[in-house]
């Protein structure tokens, strides 16, 4: 419990002093307002730009990455910026944002150079529109971020596609800030 906790603290501490250190970015959500206190500030920008962040500073149990990605934390351990593994989308949107792509070409060198990883891009949706637009959505999402993974040569057989549409939401509510964060792809490591 211990390692544990002081692994999640060590993990969270790099993570902030990686976006301390990173150029400052002015955070906007859709509309072109400030984005509230409770969006993780990173290098890259928020909504319209993609933001990407880990699952400790959602505020998630302190062991939910080691259960879902042991291999995302031995990756980290190599390439502390690969903490950065959520793409966020504008709303009915499946583009990616340039501002993203620094991030996905970390991810996809990784890939490369270790070849027991394989990634699984899980899209997802707000709880607006019907249940299969959104999953039909989802899986847009995550193929586009697939598309830019290849592009930096990511072998394609070693990354799956899913799209969970508005079925596994990051956050409950009916508002801007939750839909916001339900908008998403998960870069999964397996």
């Amino acid at each position: 419990m211990v390692l544990k906790l002081s692994r999640v603290l060590g993990i969270t501490s790099l993570g902030f002093l990686l976006a301390a250190c990173s150029p400052t970015v002015d955070l906007m959500d859709a509309e072109g307002d400030s984005a509230s206190e409770e969006t993780p500030t990173t290098a890259s920008t928020y909504s319209p730009t993609v933001a990407t962040a880990s699952r400790e500073l959602y505020g998630e149990e302190e062991d939910t990455l080691s259960e879902d990605s042991p291999k995302l934390d031995e990756a980290i351990q190599v390439q502390p910026e690969l903490i950065y593994n959520i793409v966020y989308f504008d709303y009915d949107s499946d583009e990616v944002a340039d501002g993203v792509r620094e991030v996905l070409e970390r991810h996809a060198e990784y890939l490369i150079a270790t070849a027991d990883v394989r990634f699984v891009l899980e899209g997802h949706a707000d709880n607006r529109g019907s249940s299969d637009y959104n999953v039909a959505l989802s899986e847009r999402r995550a193929t586009a971020v697939m598309k830019i993974l290849l592009e930096f040569g990511a072998p394609s057989e070693r990354i799956d596609v899913v799209g969970y549409g508005e079925d596994r939401p990051a956050i409950e509510g009916d508002d801007e800030s939750a839909f916001s964060k339900n908008r998403r792809v998960e870069i999964i490591y397996k």
